[in-house]
């Protein structure tokens, strides 16, 4: 069952049955629609990447899920389970990473998949959107990678790993030509989350 809560009130908004369970979930966008707010989400559904449409029906007084999975290639050698999702910061692609170690390209407004983007071994972990529209990947290996493209095209910029018994704080240098942040991470083990100016390793 996928549950939507109404943070106001604190009580269920919506409820509906899917046919696996739901392992990952971005909301993507919201527009107005009728008088009430539509929005758009992306779920990881058992092995298939799914767009979700919740509108709300004021006839019925209810809010309803219209489920659409994104389109692979058709000979369906594209199975994979997922870790993560992030989304390019113009709100056209979506990203994936997946428990093989490769990044998933999807383009949001078509709902097709684009690209399969090797990345690491022992799964990709975690993944997130740098303001210059680079990836930075966390993988299960003990890896951290930077990836900068776009659609299918895309390259490594830079790659930095480490071990269990390594010092747990390091620095990460996430400056190039476009973009001279720096970028300051504490290792405790492979996912990203975003603070600020940071991003922060933890354990989950």
């Amino acid at each position: 069952m996928l549950y939507i809560w109404d943070l106001t009130t604190g009580e269920v908004a919506f409820g509906q049955k899917v046919p696996s369970s739901v392992v990952i979930l971005k909301w993507t966008e919201q527009k107005k629609v009728n008088h009430h707010i539509a929005y758009e989400l992306m779920l990881g559904i058992g092995t298939s990447i799914t767009q979700g449409m919740l509108t709300y029906d004021a006839f019925r007084e209810q809010w309803s899920l219209k489920l659409t999975p994104y389109q692979v290639p058709p000979n369906g050698g594209l199975i994979r389970s997922f870790h993560c999702v992030d989304m390019s910061m113009d709100r056209t692609y979506i990203y994936v990473g997946t428990t093989s170690g490769e990044m998933l390209v999807y383009r949001r407004d078509t709902l097709v998949f684009r690209a399969c983007i090797p990345v690491c071994s022992n799964g990709l972990v975690d993944l997130i959107v740098l303001p210059d529209e680079s990836v930075l990947c966390g993988g299960g290996d003990g890896v951290l990678v930077k990836l900068r493209g776009r659609d299918v095209t895309w390259q490594v910029i830079k790659q930095v790993s480490y071990r269990d018994d390594d010092d747990c704080t390091g620095t990460y240098d996430a400056g190039n030509d476009d973009c001279n942040a720096q970028f300051s991470y504490i290792i405790l083990h492979k996912y990203l989350c975003p603070v600020n100016d940071f991003i922060i390793i933890i354990d989950r």
